[in-house]
């Protein structure tokens, strides 16, 4: 029963995070009133039915932040669990360590991470930053999947890949549709990425200099 309901919870993660979410997320009319962007009859004043929906996005966050500390108490106490081999343990939380090589079992912290994030990302007022955010998210997910393979069959690794590597694309896509964007917001970006990427050139072009001069020198000054 406890890994059938763990595992409706993790499907149901970002649902949850999105609801408790909705009270806050409002939409700022030009006339200067602010309505729910879900339910746009609702006014974000704080009283009647937006304090309504206040209190019940607060229940529903209070129980999302104890799931997410209730796995990450499982999965620190998973190695000893396994040394004293408590098999009801497993048996009952292996909706968190199942899909996952038993090597890194941690993987799981970093799959409910990402799904955070992503959820997070819509209380960005700047959809730039929304969509940068987490395209370089999904690139970071992507490399690590596929260095590491965590996922015990390999076609899952491949899978998962794959769906990130759509949501990329999307994402990237998503971009052109963007109606306002903010120049200066856009040209402090780009100019970070330039510098980054000019000061890594540098950086590994001293390095290998480095290395080039180095292989000059001998190790020994006399040879026995």
């Amino acid at each position: 029963l406890m890994s059938v309901l763990g595992t409706l919870l993790l499907v149901c993660q970002m649902a949850l995070l999105s609801i408790a979410l909705t009270p806050v997320l409002c939409h700022v009319h030009p006339n200067g009133l602010a309505t729910v962007k879900l339910l746009p009859t609702v006014m974000c004043n704080f009283s009647g039915d937006h304090a309504a929906l206040l209190v019940i996005g607060s229940i529903v966050l209070c129980f999302y932040l104890g799931l997410v500390c209730g796995c990450l108490f499982v999965v620190r106490t998973y190695p000893r669990k396994m040394r004293e081999a408590d098999m009801q343990y497993l048996k009952a939380f292996s909706f968190l360590f199942s899909r996952f090589l038993p090597e890194y079992h941690r993987f799981t912290i970093v799959f409910m991470g990402r799904n955070i994030i992503i959820v997070l990302m819509a209380l960005v007022p700047n959809t730039f930053i929304q969509v940068l955010v987490m395209v370089l998210l999904l690139i970071a997910y992507l490399a690590l999947v596929m260095r590491l393979s965590p996922w015990r069959v390999e076609r899952a690794n491949n899978l998962d890949g794959a769906i990130t590597a759509v949501m990329i694309a999307a994402l990237c896509c998503c971009g052109f549709f963007v109606e306002e964007v903010d120049v200066t917001v856009v040209s402090i970006v780009m100019s970070v990425f330039l510098l980054t990427a000019l000061s890594g050139f540098i950086g590994c072009w001293a390095l290998a200099l480095q290395e080039r001069l180095g292989m000059k020198r001998k190790p020994f000054k006399y040879f026995l």
